[in-house]
């Protein structure tokens, strides 16, 4: 889940929900050429899939981005492609072993 901080309240949680496609969806925002932290629970593997047409995710020990990827330790850092420019988006589905996937939706920002 993510939880977004504007530093004015630690109490305080903002979660920002849209529609795409008729399907409500989870917005992460991140800044053009950033990175996105994948969490879990140690013992399960999390698969990471993108329908995008350019693979968005930049992941260690792969020489090209990326549309599929496990993590099977406890967290795991990607980078996002510079194909994805300001203001471009992109979905993926992530699914903890055999469970019901999410499928959120990644906004660019400037820098």
């Amino acid at each position: 889940m993510t939880v977004p901080s504007d530093g004015s309240d630690p109490l305080l949680v903002t979660i920002e929900v849209g529609v795409e496609r008729e399907q409500t969806k989870t917005v992460h925002r991140v800044k053009k050429g950033g990175q996105i932290k994948f969490k879990k629970l140690k013992g399960r593997v999390l698969t990471i899939e993108s329908p995008a047409p350019v693979p968005p995710f930049l992941v260690d020990g792969f020489p090209a981005p990326q549309s599929r990827f496990t993590v099977t330790g406890s967290e795991l850092t990607v980078g996002v492609a510079n194909y994805y420019d300001v203001g471009s988006a992109f979905t993926y589905a992530a699914q903890i072993d055999d469970s019901a996937p999410e499928d959120p939706i990644v906004i660019i920002e400037r820098r």
